[in-house]
């Protein structure tokens, strides 16, 4: 029953020492309340209705008190407290001449102290309010016995001591200040450590969590290594083993060579992305920004996969104008261009065009890769740009791929401050989309955005 009083209005998100003044104040407004019929019965066998009368209506402020803490007006409950009852006092002790100036003392310190040590300037006034009550109360109880035939010495008397009780005052609120403050000094210390202690509990987390993402990194990586790359180097075994110019015809044999080039194509573009991204987890990787033409960037990569664009006879359309430059890196960009459109290659049907094109906006500019092959559903979308997927799909005329690339670029895109997406439908092919800073400044702005 106690522990119900001393918890109302107390909720499990609050701030423990939130919760130790809503505690108080509910113990001081139960404190009050439960003294209340002791003095109903004093005043009925004396018999005073005064009394009754203020014993009633202290009793009904500390129900109002509690009501109050229920529903959540903690600033409501306080003032009343310690605004309505030490005036409630002075008023009784006036009016019914008791001494309860003790009573009086103690609770004003109690709640000016520790309710309101958050604004010393509340503080600072419900001091200068409970001492002059203070002062004024015991005034009128002394005038009371002097005021028939007051001498010289009883005048001064009632001056002194009312300037020692006003000192009182204010070296109990300067004594109890330096406490508080001292209090609220070490709780601020224990504070911040214990925001320390859940910092680096978090960056503990966060490496635990980069290590476990690390290590199913590497999990895929094997997988790759084992089944991506194992798969090509045995048909490459199985072919070279067929090899024999006395029994093979000269078609047989060309078309044979074309197997080993896509063979040997698929290899090697598969190391060089294991390596690219082994080469990236390095500690220390140095990252070159330049203005890089992208122009020059995407002939340079058609040259590359002449061969395979001329087997599948596929046109590659390079509609970006001349001298369109990025801030980035120049290794970064053409990685980025030569696996964009290696896939497009891969999944496009025969006879059908490549576009590579460009649209400048005010920060940076887009670059997309559009092809009119397969087309990718909305459900393997998802499943591109993340590694522990393990998606990979094999191309219109059984090319492999592992996946790898397009993390890369994924990657290496953001870390030149732009992002990558992909726009699709099946059976009407896919436009990879990606962007990257017009120069140095956007480049920098584009880095604090992410």
């Amino acid at each position: 029953m106690i522990q119900k009083i001393l918890d109302i209005g107390i909720r499990a998100n609050m701030p423990i020492p939130e919760q130790r003044k809503r505690r108080l104040l509910n113990f001081l407004a139960a404190v009050l309340l439960s003294i209340q019929p002791f003095a109903i019965i004093l005043y009925v066998f004396e018999p005073n209705l005064w009394g009754i009368f203020f014993a009633l209506l202290d009793g009904l402020s500390s129900g109002l008190i509690l009501y109050f803490q229920f529903k959540g007006k903690f600033s409501t409950a306080r003032i009343f407290l310690f605004v309505y009852y030490p005036l409630s006092l002075f008023i009784q002790i006036i009016a019914l001449i008791t001494p309860e100036i003790q009573l009086f003392w103690v609770t004003g310190l109690i709640g000016t102290s520790f309710l309101f040590d958050e604004s010393s300037r509340l503080r600072k006034v419900f001091y200068v309010y409970i001492g002059t009550l203070m002062i004024c109360s015991y005034t009128y109880m002394n005038y009371q016995s002097i005021k028939t035939s007051p001498t010289i010495e009883q005048l001064f008397s009632l001056l002194f001591t009312s300037g020692v009780v006003a000192l009182l005052c204010i070296s109990t609120y300067k004594i109890l200040s330096f406490f508080i403050q001292n209090t609220e000094y070490f709780q601020k210390q224990t504070e911040e450590k214990n925001q320390e202690i859940l910092r680096q509990n978090e960056e503990i987390t966060q490496q635990a969590e980069y290590l476990e993402d690390m290590n199913k990194m590497k999990d895929r990586l094997f997988s790759i290594i084992a089944h991506d790359l194992r798969n090509p180097v045995v048909a490459l075994r199985n072919t070279i083993d067929i090899l024999d110019p006395n029994v093979l015809t000269t078609k047989e044999l060309a078309v044979i060579k074309a197997e080993l080039l896509k063979q040997f194509n698929g290899v090697d573009f598969t190391m060089n992305n294991l390596l690219t991204w082994t080469r990236g987890q390095m500690i220390g990787e140095s990252i070159s920004r330049e203005s890089v033409n992208l122009w020059e960037v995407v002939e340079s990569n058609a040259k590359l996969f002449e061969t395979q664009l001329k087997t599948k006879e596929l046109i590659l359309v390079n509609c970006i104008p001349q001298g369109t430059e990025v801030y980035a890196d120049l290794n970064h960009v053409r990685f980025v261009v030569r696996n964009l459109v290696n896939n497009a290659i891969k999944f496009s049907e025969k006879e059908n065009v490549i576009t590579i094109f460009s649209v400048e906006k005010q920060e940076s500019i887009e670059i997309g890769i559009r092809d009119k092959g397969m087309g990718i559903s909305k459900e393997k979308q998802k499943k591109l740009f993340n590694i522990q997927t393990n998606y990979s799909t094999e191309g219109t005329a059984g090319e492999r791929g592992t996946g790898l690339g397009l993390i890369l670029c994924q990657e290496f895109i953001e870390k030149n401050g732009g992002k990558i997406w992909v726009e699709s439908e099946i059976g009407k092919g896919s436009t990879f989309y990606f962007t990257l800073p017009k120069n140095e400044t956007y480049q920098t702005l584009s880095l604090d955005k992410t």
